[in-house]
C-alpha cells in the first residue's frame, strides 16, 4: 500500500482555506478548496484550480459515495480540450501526440461511470495532466484503485489530486519541461490527498504525509 495515515477530527479539518466566493456552494467543497490558483473551474462533477501558464491543473478536487462507485457507464477514449477555457491557456490533443507521455487523469475516469456526461467530463484536457505511461498505466492506475476501495470500505471520501514542481530540497520551481505547440508543463510530480468520512465525526486523512509520484523517472519517492 501506497497510503500514510493520520486519524483527525473533523473541526481540524473546516480550519481549511474557505472556498473562493464565486464558487457556487457543493458538497465537494465543504471543506474547502486546496488553495488559490489562477482559475477555478467548476465542472459540477469536480472542481479544478487550473495553472494558466502550466496548461493543466495545479490540483482538482471531488467528493464521491460507494454507491457513485457502482455504476456502470462505458468508459470513453475522446479527449478534448476545455471549452471553457480561453484557447491560449489550454492544452490541444496534439500537444501529447508523440510527446512520450499519457494523459494522465486526475479525477479518474472509473470515478464517474454514474453518467455519460460525467465520465466525459473527466476527458476535458483541463483534467490532464503528462504522466510516463508506466506512472500512468501501473502506479496510478493501481493507486487510483486503492483509493476507490477506501470509499467503498468508508462510505464517502474527499479527494484532492495535483501536481507541483519541486527542487531536489524539495522547494518549489518553475517548469523545466514542456511537451507540444502549446507548451503543456510536465510536472516533477503528482500527489493524493484523500479524506473518508468515519462514523462518529472522526474523518481519516491519507497521505497527509505527502506521496509524490514522480512523472519523469520511474521510482517513488516520499517526502517525510
Amino acid at each position: 500500500m501506497f497510503f500514510c495515515t493520520v486519524v483527525v477530527f473533523l473541526p481540524t479539518l473546516s480550519q481549511q482555506q474557505p472556498a473562493q466566493p464565486e464558487l457556487t456552494w457543493s458538497e465537494h467543497i465543504r471543506y474547502g478548496i486546496p488553495g488559490n490558483t489562477d482559475r477555478i473551474l467548476d465542472k459540477q462533477y469536480f472542481i479544478i484550480g487550473y495553472k494558466d501558464e502550466w496548461k493543466i491543473p495545479e490540483w482538482v478536487l471531488y467528493s464521491v459515495t460507494k454507491q457513485e462507485l457502482r455504476d456502470t457507464t462505458p468508459r470513453l477514449r475522446n479527449f478534448k480540450p476545455d471549452p471553457q477555457l480561453p484557447p491560449a491557456i489550454g492544452a490541444q490533443p496534439s500537444d501529447y501526440k508523440k510527446s512520450g507521455y499519457d494523459q494522465g487523469h486526475m479525477a479518474p475516469a472509473t470515478d464517474f461511470k454514474r453518467s455519460k456526461e460525467a465520465m466525459a467530463t473527466t476527458f476535458l484536457l483541463s483534467n490532464v495532466a503528462p504522466q510516463t505511461d508506466k506512472l500512468n498505466e501501473r502506479i496510478w492506475n493501481k493507486l487510483e484503485g486503492q483509493v476507490r476501495s477506501k470509499v467503498k470500505k468508508s462510505g464517502k471520501a474527499w479527494i484532492v489530486t495535483g501536481n507541483v514542481f519541486l527542487d531536489d530540497n524539495w522547494k518549489p520551481v518553475p517548469p523545466e519541461k514542456f511537451i507540444g505547440m502549446d507548451n503543456v508543463a510536465v510536472p516533477d510530480y503528482c500527489f493524493k490527498v484523500i479524506l473518508t468520512e468515519q462514523v462518529g465525526g472522526i474523518h481519516e486523512i491519507l497521505n497527509t504525509i505527502l506521496t509524490f509520484f514522480t512523472t519523469t523517472k520511474e521510482r517513488l519517492e516520499a517526502r517525510q
